[in-house]
């Protein structure tokens, strides 16, 4: 297990309080898994209504600390994205669930509307992601074309229309598309084993998005929608997480290489520090800063200290390279949290 990699004596009060919540929520995630009737490595499956109503949500515990952190004033804690993420999810989800097939455009124009907020929730933090249907799956792709062609397709047309209609027609027009191929990269990194149609949504994502903010990189702020580094870095964690998945449940000969791992993170690791935030930067609700840098820039490192642990023990007994692997996993977990 990961937390019993970390140093055990010389810690800070505050790197012991984390620890010790990063223990209580590890149990609670475990619970909750059980109490689901799934594993870590299983599929996504519905999650009871009791479980929903309880108190052991990650959503329902953030929301209970709150109070606490406002009095301290205390910003930079994951509860404030958990609960804006549940928050957007819940409104995505209820606006899904009422789609109706209508003549007009009415339904045209909700269907967008309702994979905005359930995109933002995942990428903000997937830790408030449920499902209370059955048909969950089925709701959710019902009625969107086919998200299995590649990047090019999609930027193909691009400078066309935005030669004739302007990027920012163009670029909304590509964000629909964007925003499938994150929803269906995260639906079956969750629900099943084929971690090459998760990677290829996601990679088709990430790279119609720095494609698209290399073309227009004058489009004012306010019309670039998606097209953000902060956006960029919500998809760039979840193809890391699903790549780190799909070496571990594969193995070293599956072709998911640890050093393809480390490059994915320090990609993460550099675009944070290369594009910090600046005194202009949107924070739409309290914890935004938080959510969408130190967030990501910690599951990067911790990808980082399961690689070098991987490292580690594929050479032990070879100093002084094991012991290096081993320090720098240690690092990079201390970092994380």
């Amino acid at each position: 297990m990961a937390l019993s990699c970390l140093p055990k004596n010389g810690l800070s009060a505050t790197e012991k309080q984390l620890k010790q919540q990063s223990k209580s929520g590890l149990v609670s995630a475990q619970r909750m898994m059980s109490a689901a009737g799934s594993t870590p490595n299983g599929a996504m499956m519905m999650a009871p209504a009791e479980l929903l109503e309880s108190r052991d949500t990650p959503w329902a515990r953030a929301c209970a600390i709150l109070p606490q952190l406002q009095r301290g004033r205390k910003m930079e804690n994951s509860a404030w994205g958990i609960t804006k993420a549940h928050d957007d999810y819940a409104e995505g989800v209820q606006m899904m669930k009422l789609l109706r097939k209508k003549n007009g455009n009415k339904k045209a124009r909700e269907e967008p509307l309702s994979t905005t907020f359930i995109t933002n929730d995942l990428l903000r933090d997937e830790r408030s992601f449920y499902m209370d249907c059955e048909d969950f799956q089925q709701k959710t792709f019902k009625g969107w074309s086919t998200v299995n062609f590649g990047a090019g397709t999609v930027k193909e047309p691009v400078p066309k229309v935005a030669e004739t209609k302007g990027w920012s027609v163009a670029l909304k027009a590509m964000e629909v598309t964007i925003r499938h191929w994150i929803l269906n990269g995260f639906l079956c990194l969750y629900s099943a084993t084929a971690f090459e149609n998760t990677l290829h949504s996601l990679n088709c994502a990430v790279d119609s998005i720095e494609w698209s903010m290399m073309q227009c990189p004058n489009t004012p702020t306010a019309e670039r929608g998606i097209f953000e580094h902060a956006f960029l870095r919500g998809v760039m964690r979840l193809r890391l997480k699903a790549y780190t998945k799909a070496r571990k449940m594969k193995g070293p000969k599956s072709g998911y290489t640890l050093q393809g791992l480390i490059s994915l993170a320090q990609d993460l690791i550099d675009n944070a520090d290369t594009n910090p935030p600046s005194e202009t930067t949107s924070d739409t609700h309290v914890g935004f800063l938080f959510s969408f840098w130190a967030h990501h820039k910690a599951g990067a490192y911790s990808a980082l200290a399961y690689a070098y642990l991987q490292m580690a023990m594929k050479s032990a007994g070879k100093m002084p390279r094991s012991t290096r692997h081993q320090a720098e996993s240690s690092r990079c977990y201390k970092t994380a949290i």
